[in-house]
């Protein structure tokens, strides 16, 4: 998404850059990535321009409308396709899919277990630590909303929530700079990348990661030069910014 982002914003050639990131995602054959992709693409779409125009949005209702006939009609076969699906092979997109959710169930038992006789938290880096009380298992979390509920407290879980409002403001920041010709990033591909963030937190620690951290800085430094480029410093609102007036 960042890539796409950096494309969107004028850099046409960095476009390329799409095809062998994409090859690399389904190489490693994880769902979660899979799953982040798609909700990413979701809020793309969801963020994008004149989508929701009455005209959009009657048609999202009939092809919604006939999903919900095709699963009504065909949901037995439908849920032993699924069942399939996600029973087979790590290699195949959507497999092991149950393997994968049955583990998690079993650390974030974990959790709860942490949260409610450790309200304030276990400690970072301290989550199953000696081995699960209820799994014995010695993983992490496995989930950037539950890892820090269980070591930081409902403190921690707000400071991430936060971080991710924080990341949204940034964003509008950016949008509102583009009629002031600052566009150094694609607004929607940002809000594709914010929604891939929320949905693969789900089921990743992302904080653990350097480059989740690097992308987080990227949008804050564009913010940060939307803010000098199209404030004010008399107060008076956005202004021009100052290659412009120039």
């Amino acid at each position: 998404f960042v890539t796409w982002a950096t494309a969107a914003g004028g850099r046409p050639v960095v476009y390329l850059g799409l095809a062998p990131l994409l090859i690399g995602i389904y190489a490693t054959h994880s769902n979660g990535a899979l799953m982040s992709l798609l909700g990413g693409v979701g809020v793309f779409a969801a963020a994008h321009p004149g989508v929701w125009t009455a005209r959009r949005v009657g048609v999202l209702l009939v092809v919604a409308a006939i999903g919900l006939a095709v699963v009504g009609g065909w949901h037995d076969q439908l849920q032993q396709l699924a069942m399939e699906r996600f029973s087979g092979s790590r290699t195949e997109v959507g497999g092991a899919a149950l393997k994968g959710a049955d583990e998690r169930l079993n650390v974030w038992q974990d959790v709860l277990h942490d949260v409610l006789h450790h309200p304030t938290g276990v400690g970072p880096g301290n989550f199953n630590r000696e081995g699960g009380a209820v799994s014995g298992d010695y993983h992490a979390a496995h989930s950037e909303y539950l890892g820090m509920l269980a070591e930081r407290s409902v403190i921690g879980l707000a400071g991430w929530l936060g971080v991710l409002a924080a990341l949204v403001a940034m964003v509008g920041r950016l949008r509102a700079a583009v009629r002031h010709g600052y566009r150094p990033f694609g607004i929607e591909p940002l809000y594709g990348l914010l929604g891939a963030i929320a949905v693969h937190a789900l089921v990743v620690e992302l904080s653990h990661f350097r480059h989740t951290w690097l992308v987080f800085a990227l949008i804050a430094a564009a913010a940060a030069q939307a803010a000098a480029l199209t404030i004010d410093p008399a107060g008076s609102g956005l202004a021009e910014p100052a290659l412009e007036a120039a």
